[in-house]
């Protein structure tokens, strides 16, 4: 638009800045990395360009701008915190290492406060696996979310360090045995309290790994005190000891029991845990037999099968008949609930 100079009575164009000159110079080029994104239908992208750390200005694609990351990874952080969470190097490295590992967080389309919740993850924590379980863990919540003072909010939350922690561990757990997670996911995970949920994976970590080597040579001179007199193998059946923690824990949560069940009564000897289990199948929990030491007398405590069943009449008789070779006495309970036959 064309303005008047009523001085020498003659029109001319406005005075405009060098910068808004250049700015539109710009916008008019063909292929900068904005036209590039907004061909593309990345128009959050494209309006914060600004905020990448670096930009390759031979780019003829959105994936080569930001250093090789899918079209479809890209649309699905078209917003902006997702501009600012790609804005980094550092950031588009972890992206495309956590989608390599095979993840699903990219799969969807994902809002400011999903965005602003995973570059915190990236600056916090360095296994994709890790970030991947602690995302999905909190992905509904973050769906509710709408500003970035709410996600502050909830990262500072001491709830929210307890339930990082907590999955952390417990995807630690699962995977020395897929066991863990029918365990984890019914004893742990159905308690309310994020506290309860945290102490109790933190102890079974502790055994399961950091007192690993102490609590085995424990089991391994509680079982040489013992003796063999126990062990046998016959009619297709042997009967042992669980000789790690590991042995141990894995039986208890296969017959339904918490993992550390008579861990400390096997250490101290005051009770013996015996696993019936078929010779043909030997790693498979079959029953697990529960003696104690009352007044020097061994007593048959308890007797189970797998997932906590009762034994049938079959097996009652291969306990019978065991324990009449041994002399392990039958208590009360047993011979009510399980016809054992009497005390003798």
């Amino acid at each position: 638009m064309l303005h008047l100079n009523t001085e020498k009575n003659e029109w001319k164009p406005p005075q405009v800045s060098e910068q808004i000159i250049k700015g539109c110079i710009e916008e008019m080029r063909k292929n900068t990395p904005k036209e590039i994104l907004y061909k593309a239908g990345l128009d959050e992208l494209a309006n914060n360009i600004y905020l990448m750390d670096e930009i390759n200005l031979l780019s003829d694609t959105p994936s080569d701008l930001y250093d090789g990351i899918n079209i479809e990874i890209l649309n699905n952080l078209n917003c902006k915190k997702g501009a600012l969470l790609l804005s980094s190097k550092n950031n588009r490295i972890a992206i495309k290492q956590i989608n390599k590992h095979g993840s699903k967080i990219f799969q969807k389309k994902l809002n400011d406060a999903q965005c602003q919740f995973i570059a915190y993850l990236i600056n916090t924590y360095f296994i994709c696996e890790d970030i991947e379980n602690i995302f999905f863990s909190f992905s509904e919540k973050l769906s509710q979310l709408w500003n970035e003072e709410q996600v502050d909010i909830l990262i500072n939350q001491k709830d929210t360090k307890d339930k990082m922690e907590f999955v952390i561990i417990c995807a630690k757990i699962e995977k020395t045995d897929v066991i863990y997670k029918k365990y984890l996911k019914r004893a742990l995970i159905g308690y309310c309290r994020p506290e309860l949920k945290l102490e109790r994976a933190k102890e079974l970590n502790k055994i399961l790994f950091e007192d690993k080597e102490k609590i085995n040579k424990k089991i391994e001179q509680s079982n040489k005190m013992r003796g063999n007199k126990w062990y046998e193998e016959c009619n297709g059946i042997t009967i042992e000891y669980p000789k790690t923690v590991d042995e141990l824990c894995k039986n208890n949560v296969y017959m339904d029991d918490e993992p550390t069940l008579y861990l400390n009564n096997i250490i101290d000897c005051k009770r013996t845990i015996l696993f019936m289990r078929k010779s043909d199948n030997i790693e498979q929990p079959y029953i697990t037999i529960v003696v104690c030491n009352r007044e020097n007398r061994y007593v048959l405590f308890e007797a189970y099968g797998k997932n906590n069943r009762k034994c049938t009449e079959q097996e009652m008789k291969l306990i019978n008949d065991y324990c009449d070779r041994h002399g392990i006495l039958r208590n009360n309970y047993l011979q009510m609930e399980y016809n054992f036959g009497e005390i003798r």
